[in-house]
């Protein structure tokens, strides 16, 4: 390693060319990191010089390029800093297009361009001093620094927050730069001198990935903190170099850069690039291939802890192993949690593109899970499933189906702690990657579980309709309200109907997207010659009173012959509905207690067959389960 040096800008670019390494995460800085730079800018006075953060580069075997003009660069990969780097790269092109509108600084406008943002090589091609190895370099060159972009839009997470990095910053200046020409110049000139000569950068240049691991943990300069999966990377990289092993330091330097782009590409592309989901992905890995007991769960500690160097004295080789392997699933189980978290995107569950019927399953299923918002419980189970059955779309998708039935019934119909069975869960996917199960095994057990917590008997019962003079049938008020009616409306349209994605009209609130029927607060005379008032509070908010619709405001409070219309209607009625379920409405003549009683017995039948447990699993003998379930574990869905 070198020394540590101290450069403003103008210097750190001098014969650099920087490219950001594949294993490295996409673009992630927004709005608040973007104007805390820019407020850090403002503030600085004329003269003064400002810290700005670390950067750490690692030499590459990459050759030097030798620019027009003779002068050699040397190519280094961006270990950390690349957030603010790219930034600033950003700020100072918005700032070249300011001055290429202004009469006196055309000049300037020509050397940030050959400083910052273009090298024209021997060959007179032009390329850009900041390279991106991840697949957004064309974008970032095409369309973010290019004058005349080229046609077409971000495709990646990473290149949205490019663009709209880029297009803040450049309103920025528009909107904060003097209409007087002159006074413009100088804001200009000025704001160009704090960035390119006030802001100071400490750099380390490092020769190898495994050293700069080690610099990564203490040196962070993203605008944010590392993940656990930042650190739990660099402690691997650091391994590397005490091992007694002449191999150790490459395999693990190549696994780990092959994993973490991987990892990255992965979350990325499911638009899970955050902290949050890195360290949850993290804890997913470890519950499934080390240690299911959440309790025992501390971050990197646990990582730490499991590989410490001084618990494999003279067992390096095995150390390496296990590193590796560590290093491998990990990669592996991004794929598996990012289709978990986000399966309505192409190229979900890719494995399974052979078997179409059976993968167009488990797309809706797993689409299931997240909107009824509870994905944690069943996370380590399904990337068991997903990894030690490799490609066997059939087993997964009917564990998979186990996890929605078990989620509707406890967590969704009986309302139960968001961990309930979790911890038993946990233990079912421990114990299939250690093959301590058979996959028959396992789904006795599960569906043991789950009829440990509901019974058959009790599922059933929670669907009788109350009597006349009991309890009012209070559907409503429930929040799984809105999941059934809209399962209810798939079944009509079949799952190849996109139509009936969980669309932001839908994902609205339940006041705007569940119709009642027979209206709240009925006033029309229609209603009171159909339905006494004890019967409008005991039907009102029942099952068969209540359907999907996509804004009942158009319906209000109108007689039920209104609503029903005809087809062919220009105005809203249910024979013209959108929704197949609107639609079926309109078969009735009217609508009355009986009505109400004769559908929601329709809707009870199907929504019993819905989620009935698989044949054979019904009768299953209800397993004991883990004191531990009884503890709540926070994290995020």
């Amino acid at each position: 390693m070198t020394d540590l040096l101290t450069l403003n800008l103008q210097q750190l670019f001098g014969g650099r060319i920087f490219q950001i390494p594949n294993y490295q995460r996409g673009y992630a800085w927004e709005e608040p990191q973007l104007q805390d730079l820019l407020d850090d800018l403002d503030e600085l006075p004329d003269g003064r010089e400002h810290f700005t953060g670390m950067i750490v580069l690692q030499h590459t075997d990459r050759p030097s390029v030798v620019d027009i003009s003779g002068d050699e660069h040397s190519v280094l990969d961006v270990v950390d800093g690349q957030q603010r780097l790219t930034t600033l790269v950003l700020l100072l092109d918005a700032i070249r297009r300011e001055a290429l509108s202004a009469s006196d600084l055309g000049e300037l406008a020509v050397g940030i361009k050959s400083r910052y943002l273009f090298i024209t090589d021997q060959s007179r091609q032009l390329a850009t001093k900041l390279r991106f190895l991840d697949g957004t370099q064309e974008y970032f060159e095409r369309h973010t620094l290019a004058d005349s972009p080229a046609p077409g839009g971000p495709e990646t997470p990473s290149q949205r927050r490019i663009m709209e990095a880029a297009a803040f910053l450049r309103d920025h200046l528009k909107k904060h730069s003097p209409e007087d020409a002159g006074q413009r110049a100088t804001w200009l000139l000025g704001l160009h001198t704090k960035i390119a000569h006030r802001l100071k950068l400490n750099l380390y240049e490092v020769a190898d990935s495994a050293e700069s691991g080690v610099i990564f943990e203490v040196m962070n300069n993203r605008g944010r903190p590392l993940s656990d999966l930042d650190l739990v990377k660099n402690y691997v990289l650091y391994l590397g170099t005490k091992l007694d092993l002449e191999v150790a330091t490459n395999l693990l330097v190549d696994d780990v850069a092959s994993a973490w782009a991987k990892i990255f590409t992965n979350l990325t592309n499911a638009e899970l690039d955050d902290s949050e989901y890195e360290n949850q992905l993290l804890r997913t890995h470890w519950l499934v291939g080390y240690d299911s007991d959440a309790r025992e769960w501390h971050g990197r500690k646990s990582v730490k802890d499991y590989f410490a160097l001084r618990a494999y004295e003279d067992q390096h080789d095995e150390l390496l192993a296990g590193l590796r392997a560590f290093v491998q699933t990990l990669a592996d189980t991004s794929l598996a949690y990012a289709d978990i978290h986000r399966p309505i995107r192409d190229g979900a569950f890719q494995e399974y593109a052979g078997q179409p019927k059976i993968r167009a399953e488990i797309v809706e299923l797993s689409d299931c899970l997240v909107r009824l918002e509870h994905v944690a419980p069943f996370r380590p189970l399904l990337v068991a499933t997903r990894l030690r059955l490799g490609g066997d779309a059939q087993k997964y998708l009917e564990v998979l189906r186990l996890c929605e039935i078990y989620a509707f019934r406890i967590y969704g119909l009986f309302e139960k702690r968001s961990n309930t069975g979790q911890s038993t869960l946990f233990s079912l996917a421990g114990k299939l990657w250690d093959e301590e199960l058979s996959f028959e095994e396992l789904l006795r057990q599960f569906a043991g579980t789950l009829l440990s917590y509901v019974s058959q008997k009790d599922f059933l019962a929670a669907w009788d309709m109350p009597e006349l003079g009991e309890d009012p049938d209070e559907w409503y008020g429930w929040r799984g309200c809105k999941y059934l009616l809209f399962e209810y409306e798939r079944h009509f349209v079949g799952q190849d109907d996109l139509g009936t994605r969980w669309s932001a009209k839908l994902k609205a609130d339940r006041q705007k997207t569940i119709e009642h029927i027979l209206p709240q607060t009925p006033d029309d005379p229609y209603w009171v010659k159909h339905f006494t008032s004890e019967e409008v509070e005991h039907y009102g908010h029942s099952l068969g009173n209540l359907c999907l619709t996509e804004d009942n405001s158009s319906y209000g409070k109108r007689s039920f012959t209104e609503k029903r219309g005809t087809p062919g209607q220009t105005t809203p009625c249910y024979a013209n509905a959108p929704l197949k379920s609107e639609r079926e409405l309109a078969q009735y003549d009217q609508w009355g207690p009986a009505e109400v009683l004769e559908r929601r017995a329709e809707l009870v039948a199907w929504a019993i067959e819905r989620w009935a447990l698989p044949v054979g699993l019904e009768a299953v003998e209800p397993t004991s389960v883990k004191s531990a379930d009884d503890e709540l574990v926070e994290e995020v869905v």
